[in-house]
C-alpha cells in the first residue's frame, strides 16, 4: 500500500558512520540503487461506490464504506483535511491528477500539525473526483490513518487534525524490517513498530511544485538530504553516531511526473534490531533500545 518508496532515486546519508563521513567531518551522502516505479502515497481515485456528489467541509469525517458521513469521534476512515477552489488544468485530466495528488500530500502537513510530517503513518489522499460536485473547480483532500504493518487504512474514532502536533511523531512513525540502504525498495517490509526492525522514519517532506517536472536526481537527492539530515539528528539529539545511520528516500521520476514529490527521512541501526523509538537516543548503546 504505502508504495512510496518503490518509486525509486535513494539517497543515502551517513552520520558519523564509519566509511561514510563519520567523526567531526562532514557527513558524507552516496547514491543507492534506483527504481522507477509509480509511488501510491497520496494517490487519486476517480470513482467509487459512494453516495450521491456532495458538499465537503474541512474536518468532517467518513467512512470508507461509500463515504458515509459520521462524527470524527465514531468509527471512520477518512478525514477532509482541505477543500481548495481551483479551475487550474481544468481542461487537462492529467495535469489535474497532478495537481490534486500534489495539493493533498501538501496540505498535509499543516493539518497535522507538524511542517515535518509529510511521511508518517496518517497519509493523504483525496475524495474521487465522481463524488465532488464541482471536481473541475474544486479538490478535496483527505487524511487516513495506515495500520501499523501497512495492510490498510485504520478504523480511527478520532481526529487527526493537530494529531502530531498533540501527540507527538512517534506514535505514527514508520518501521522496517530491513535497512532501507541495503534492501531493494520495491521489497522493503514495513512492519509494526512494536516488533523488532532496523529503521524507523523521523519524518517527511514534499518537495517541488505540482507540474509534474522531475528536476533530476542529482538535484532532488541533494534537496533531500538538505531536507532529511537535519531532521534525523535533531530527533536523534546527535550529530554524529556510530550505531544509526540517517537514510532519505525520495520519489522518482515516474512518481513527480503523477505529482508524487516526497522525500521520506530514516534512520537505520548498523547493526542489529531495536524495539523503542531512538527519539532523543544521543550517545546511549542501541542495546538499550532493544
Amino acid at each position: 500500500m504505502r508504495g512510496f518508496l518503490g518509486a525509486g532515486c535513494l539517497a543515502l546519508a551517513c552520520v558519523g558512520l564509519v566509511g561514510c563521513g563519520g567523526g567531526s567531518g562532514p557527513v558524507a551522502v552516496t547514491s543507492a540503487a534506483t527504481q522507477d516505479t509509480a509511488p501510491t502515497t497520496g494517490t487519486v481515485a476517480t470513482s467509487s461506490s459512494s453516495s450521491p456528489a456532495q458538499q465537503y467541509v474541512v474536518g468532517q469525517c467518513y467512512r470508507d464504506d461509500g463515504w458515509q458521513l459520521t462524527p470524527c469521534t465514531q468509527p471512520h476512515e477518512k478525514e477532509i483535511t482541505a477543500v481548495v477552489d481551483t479551475t487550474r488544468y481544468a481542461d487537462d485530466m492529467v495535469m489535474r491528477g497532478v495537481l490534486r495528488t500534489w495539493t493533498c500530500n501538501n496540505v498535509l502537513p499543516g493539518y497535522v500539525g507538524s511542517s515535518t510530517a509529510g511521511f508518517s503513518r496518517i497519509f493523504a489522499t483525496s475524495v474521487p473526483t465522481a463524488d465532488v460536485p464541482d471536481s473541475d473547480k474544486q479538490i478535496v483532500c483527505a487524511a487516513s490513518v495506515d495500520k501499523p504493518d501497512d495492510s490498510g487504512a485504520q478504523t480511527v474514532s478520532y481526529t487527526v487534525r493537530d494529531r502530531i502536533k498533540d501527540k507527538g511523531y512517534v506514535p505514527y512513525r514508520l518501521c522496517t524490517k530491513e535497512r532501507p540502504s541495503t534492501t531493494t525498495s520495491d521489497s522493503l517490509t514495513f512492519i509494526s513498530c512494536n516488533e523488532p526492525h532496523q529503521a524507523e522514519t523521523t519524518g517527511g517532506f514534499v518537495l517541488g511544485s505540482p507540474d509534474g517536472r522531475y528536476p533530476g536526481l542529482k538535484t532532488a537527492q541533494s534537496d533531500a538530504t538538505n531536507e532529511c539530515l537535519p531532521l534525523d539528528r535533531t530527533y536523534l539529539g546527535v550529530e554524529h553516531t556510530t550505531q544509526v545511520t540517517a537514510y532519505s528516500s525520495i520519489t522518482g521520476k515516474t512518481g513527480w511526473e503523477r505529482g508524487t514529490t516526497l522525500v521520506g527521512c530514516f534512520i537505520e541501526s548498523t547493526k542489529g534490531t531495536f524495539v523503542k523509538p531512538l527519539k532523543g537516543m544521543k550517545h546511549q548503546p542501541l542495546s538499550k533500545f532493544r
